[in-house]
């Protein structure tokens, strides 16, 4: 059977027991083939593509940067992704330390501080010192109005400060005025992009092997 007759029957090829090899040959021979068919099938490689599980976190003070969270929530899941959404108000540096994955969409209050409660979490995070978060990925949206002198200042130090304790930027750190709309759309597509190409490495990661095998010796 050639492989072109298996893929538009759905059977897997085989080596006949007529073929000139001996009972060992014939079922390496066999493995090798049952394992190309179902390589090449588009189902299958569609199917092994990994679930990431991504935290989605805001820093909100009038609730601008929660209704965003919650559209980048919705859009992770619808592909694929186990993405949970919460506050950084009650939110520790312990809790993010398990994540592999954190997108932080954050608004800056009054003269470049954090929002009122989540100034905890800030507190805390500033008191690390060392590298705990190099198994992180992470990207930051900041919020903010330009006619304040410290524009995005709150999104800007907690980029900062993640990168210094080891984290990794996913994705690099856009800083939005109040006409947020296209900015948003554009960091929200390279965001999307980034995790794609993540999702995509670890599935290749877990693809198998093929070791040539020098039987016919």
């Amino acid at each position: 059977m050639t492989m072109q007759t298996a893929r538009s029957t759905g059977l897997v090829p085989y080596i006949p027991d007529n073929a000139p090899f001996n009972e060992e040959q014939r079922a390496w021979l066999n493995g090798f083939l049952a394992g190309i068919f179902s390589a090449a099938q588009p189902a299958a490689v569609a199917d092994t593509l990994p679930s990431l599980k991504i935290a989605v976190l805001y820093a909100s003070q009038s609730g601008t940067a929660e209704g965003l969270a919650r559209k980048v929530a919705k859009g992770l899941k619808s592909k694929g992704h186990i993405a949970s959404l919460s506050s950084l108000e009650g939110y520790t540096p312990a809790a993010l330390a398990e994540e592999r994955y954190a997108i932080f969409i954050a608004s800056t209050y009054g003269e470049g501080d954090a929002p009122d409660a989540v100034q905890p979490f800030y507190e805390k995070l500033c008191v690390e010192h060392f590298p705990r978060y190099q198994d992180l990925s992470y990207s930051v949206l900041a919020l903010g109005e330009s006619h304040y002198e410290h524009f995005c200042k709150f999104g800007i130090d907690l980029d900062n400060k993640l990168a210094s304790l080891g984290a990794v930027r996913l994705h690099d750190r856009v800083d939005c005025d109040v006409e947020l709309d296209e900015v948003f759309a554009q960091w929200k597509q390279g965001l999307y992009s980034r995790l794609e190409s993540r999702r995509r490495s670890a599935s290749c990661q877990k693809c198998p092997v093929l070791v040539r095998h020098n039987f016919l010796t």
